[in-house]
C-alpha cells in the first residue's frame, strides 16, 4: 500500500510506469492558470492603452504650448505695430500743425500787403513781387497740409499690413479648429476603448464558461 501511494504522488500507474496521456486530456487547461492568463493578458492591454493616453496627452500639451507661443507672439507684433502707427500719426499731427501756423501766417502778410495803397508809382513793383511770393507761400503750404493729412484709404490699408490682426483672428480659429477636432478624438477614443473592455470581458466570460464546462465534464 505505501509503495502504490508513493507512485500516486509521483505520477505513476498502480504498476510503476507512466501513465498515457491522450490528446484531448492535453489540450484541457487547468481553469485557473486560464484565468491567471487572460487576467495579464487584459493587464497588458490596460498598460498599452494607458502609455497611448498618455502620449496623446503630452503631444496635446505640446501643441497647445506652442499654439499659445505663436499668438502671444502675434499680439505682440500687434502691440508693436499699434505702438509705431501711433508714435506715427502724432509725429504727421505735429507737423500739420507747424504747417497750418505757417499757411495762416502767409495769409495774414498776403492780405496785409494787399490792403497797402497799390497806387503809389514807387512801390508798385515791390508790393506786386511780394504778393507772388506770399501766395507761393500758402500754396506750397496748403500742399503740404494736404499731403501730409490722414488718409481713410491710406490708414486701414497701412493698419492692414503693419498690425497683425487678421492673422491673430486666424490664428485663433484655427486653434479652435484644432481644438474640436482633438474633442472629437477624444469621443472617438473613448468609444473605441469602451468597446474593446466589451469585447474583452464578453471573451473571458465565454472562455470562463468554456473551462468551467471543461472542468466540469473531466
Amino acid at each position: 500500500m505505501a509503495v502504490m501511494a508513493r507512485r500516486r504522488r509521483r505520477g505513476l500507474g498502480s504498476d510503476g510506469t507512466q501513465p498515457v496521456v491522450t490528446a484531448e486530456e492535453q489540450s484541457v487547461v487547468d481553469p485557473g492558470e486560464k484565468a491567471k492568463q487572460e487576467e495579464e493578458e487584459q493587464r497588458r492591454r490596460r498598460e498599452e492603452q494607458e502609455k497611448a493616453k498618455e502620449l496623446r496627452r503630452k503631444e496635446r500639451a505640446a501643441r497647445d504650448a506652442e499654439e499659445d507661443n505663436r499668438l502671444r507672439e502675434l499680439r505682440h507684433k500687434r502691440r508693436e505695430a499699434e505702438e509705431a502707427a501711433c508714435l506715427q500719426r502724432e509725429r504727421q499731427a505735429a507737423v500739420r500743425e507747424q504747417i497750418r501756423f505757417a499757411r495762416e501766417a502767409a495769409e495774414a502778410e498776403l492780405r496785409a500787403a494787399k490792403s497797402e495803397d497799390a497806387e503809389e508809382s514807387t512801390g508798385a513793383g515791390q508790393n506786386s513781387e511780394q504778393q507772388q511770393q506770399q501766395e507761393s507761400v500758402c500754396q506750397e503750404a496748403s500742399a503740404l497740409e494736404v499731403e501730409t493729412s490722414p488718409d481713410p484709404a491710406k490708414s486701414a490699408a497701412s493698419a492692414v499690413v503693419e498690425s497683425p490682426g487678421e492673422d491673430l483672428a486666424a490664428a485663433a480659429e484655427e486653434k479652435l479648429r484644432k481644438k474640436r477636432q482633438q474633442e472629437e478624438a477624444d469621443v472617438a477614443e473613448k468609444k473605441r476603448e469602451a468597446e474593446l473592455q466589451r469585447k474583452n470581458k464578453k471573451e473571458s466570460e465565454e472562455k470562463a464558461a468554456k473551462a468551467k464546462k471543461l472542468a466540469s465534464e473531466t
